[in-house]
Parts: C-alpha cells; structure tokens; sequence
C-alpha cells in the first residue's frame, strides 16, 4: 500500500498557514447545505500488481451534507469556522470483475483557506470506511492485490472551490486525493489510490453570520511528557491462511505545541511484530528467532489540533531494525483525540515508504506539563 503523505501533508500546511483572527464576517454564510459531485480520476499504478486490475477510469458519484459551525466555539473562531458534514459516494473502477463498486461513508471536516462573499476556497479531510465488493479470494479472485477485506479504512483530502452565484445555490470543483486500505491487516493489502477531478452543485439552507472573536493574547505553551502504548494483530500472509500475530507499540514523547494548531512531537519507540520471525523464514528459507519482532526508532513530525482531535504526521529512523526487509525509516498517520486533560486515545497506520506495516490502536496518559527556566543575565 503506497499513501501519498508528502500530498496531504501539503495541503495541510496550506490550511494552517490561515490565521483565524483574520477571517472576514460572511454575509451569506449559511446553516446548512446539501451537496452532489461527480469525479472522474484515475488509480495510481505503484506496483505491478495494481496494474492488472487499473482498467479504465475511476468515477464517483457523492452526496453530502454539511453544517456551518459558529463563533460560540472558540476552537471554530481559530480554525476560520470549519464546517462539518457527512458524506456517502459510490466508486466505480471500471473493473467489475476485480474490483466491482465501492461505498464510502465518513465525516467530512472543510477548513477555509480564502472566503469572501462570491468565491471560497477549502482543505477538505474525510476519513471513514470503504466497503469493496470484489476483495481478493485466492481461488475466485486472486489478482485483486489491493485489497482483502470488504470493509477498508478510507482517508481522503481534497482542494474544494466554491462559487456564489446567488446566496442559496453554489457551483463547486477540485481534486481529490483518495485512499482505501485496512493496513496489513489481512494481506495482501496494497491498498487503492485515486486521484480525481470533481464537480458539483450545493443548495444552503438557513442563515447564520460569522463574526470575528477578539484576537486571541499571545501565550507561551509548556511542553507535555506522554507515555502511549497501541496494539493490534496483523496477517503473516496470505499464503499462511488465517493465521495473526500480535502487533504492539510503546512510546515516550515530547509534544510542544507553538499554536492552538500546530504541534511538534519528538519520542522514542518501541515495536513489537509478531510476523517478522515466520516472514524472515519465508522469505530466506531460515529459522526465524523470536528477538527479530522486536525493533526501536525515533520519530517527530507534525500535529494538526483542532480541539481536542488531532492528526498527526510522523516520519522517524530505526536504531534498532531486525526485518531484512525493513527500510531504515518508518512514517506514521493518524489521529488523536483527549478525553482528558492526562488521556487520550488514537490510531495510526505506521508504514515503510509508504508499504504498510500495521494499524494499531491505543491509549495515551500525561505525565507532566514542563517549562524551560531562561537563565538570568549575570
């Protein structure tokens, strides 16, 4: 499975770089709105095997309905006044046989980039399930590398456009980077992506008005020591039929964050894979010794907040590395959310250029908030 991270990281930054003190009230922001769009893209070949089942366009067919939040929430006055919304489309492949349909269904998040009172300009992020009606069987379809399972985690961002002809009828377009995958779960898992063009029609219900807040004081946020420990199981392959081993991960990390948006993390982690000792002795035909699960790196990156929910990117470097088919480094994208100020809870997809490794989910606890002390001039 191959994630164009380097892609959604980008658009991510382009959205933070808006500050939310400087939005403009919008006189034709609305409630409430239906959405339908229509795309035509194509799925990217990152391996042979993908190349056996790409057979032609890709199209979707999409609904949505969304709702403006307001400046009651804080949070929204810092994010420019995302909106919210659900959305279900249909995917087809042009490879009815192989691939067949695929239904989507996640919550939607759109950030404004540029909004006046004709045009509007948003980064927009879904993450739900896909449901594939033609997954790989061994026997009945065994060139569908993409995918093993019928239900797949979906994660997709888009750059939306908006046009205002009038205030309850608007015309919109963008590109849409999309991805299917349950991340090695049950193999094999090469994962879908799709990148695709898109138009539609939005019909808006109801008035609100979006006001600025006052201008958020300046402050000086501390840095947070977490310790985070996830598990999983994972399919050694599909040649051994439906048989897993554990999958575990423990990490001590240092957030700080320098906005009420941005954080940057640096920790060190600790992996455990069950399947690296069977995988080693598929693949090299020796014994595979139980140390060879164990494996070590480090890792930072970035955290996009919006609340309490944030996602995350992280790129890190084994010290430590036991698979002989590991690369030195790993990235890992996902999503945290607080449920306390010391607890969280998260799940990520922890890959190797982009080739999955495994999705784990888990719990994080705070043990303490810190401050460098500036030394007092002599």
């Amino acid at each position: 499975m191959r994630l164009s991270q380097g892609f959604i990281f980008g658009l991510l930054i382009w959205s933070v770089a808006a500050k939310g003190q400087s939005v403009k009230p919008d006189p034709q922001a609305r409630k409430f709105s239906l959405d339908a769009h229509y795309s035509r893209g194509f799925l990217i070949v990152h391996s042979p095997l993908i190349a056996a089942i790409a057979q032609g366009p890709v199209q979707t067919i999409e609904i949505s309905g969304r709702f403006q939040t307001s400046d009651k929430n804080k949070w929204a006055a810092t994010h420019r006044f995302p909106w919210m919304g659900v959305k279900y489309s249909v995917t087809d492949f042009s490879n009815p046989k192989q691939i067949g349909l695929v239904h989507s269904v996640a919550p939607q998040l759109g950030f404004p980039l540029v909004r006046n009172r004709w045009f509007s300009l948003h980064s927009v992020w879904n993450i739900g399930l896909g449901f594939v009606s033609r997954p790989f069987h061994p026997q009945e379809n065994n060139k569908n590398a993409a995918n093993s399972t019928v239900p797949n985690v979906l994660i997709e961002s888009r750059l939306e456009t908006l046009f205002r002809p009038q205030k309850h009828m608007a015309i919109s377009a963008g590109i849409t980077f999309s991805h299917w995958s349950v991340g090695a779960i049950k193999m094999p898992n090469l994962g879908m992506n799709v990148v695709s063009v898109y138009a539609g029609v939005q019909a808006r219900f109801g008035e609100t008005v979006l006001q600025n807040g006052p201008k958020p004081p300046k402050e000086k946020y501390p840095f947070s020591l977490w310790i985070q420990g996830g598990a999983a199981a994972k399919q050694i392959s599909f040649k051994t039929g439906n048989v897993y081993r554990p999958c575990a991960e423990i990490s001590l990390e240092i957030n700080k964050a320098f906005t009420p948006k941005s954080v940057v993390p640096l920790g060190i982690n600790f992996f455990y894979d069950g399947t690296i000792p069977f995988r080693t002795e598929m693949l090299t035909n020796t014994p595979g010794k139980p140390g060879q699960a164990f494996r070590a790196g480090i890792h930072t990156g970035y955290e996009f907040r919006v609340h309490r929910l944030s996602l995350l990117f992280h790129a890190g470097l084994y010290f430590i590395k036991t698979d002989p088919t590991d690369r030195f480094h790993f990235a890992r994208i996902g999503a945290k959310y607080q449920v306390h100020k010391r607890v969280m809870v998260y799940a990520n997809l922890k890959t190797h250029l982009f080739v999955a490794d495994f999705v784990l989910a888990g719990v994080g606890y705070k043990i303490t908030d810190f401050q460098f002390k500036k030394r007092k001039p002599v």
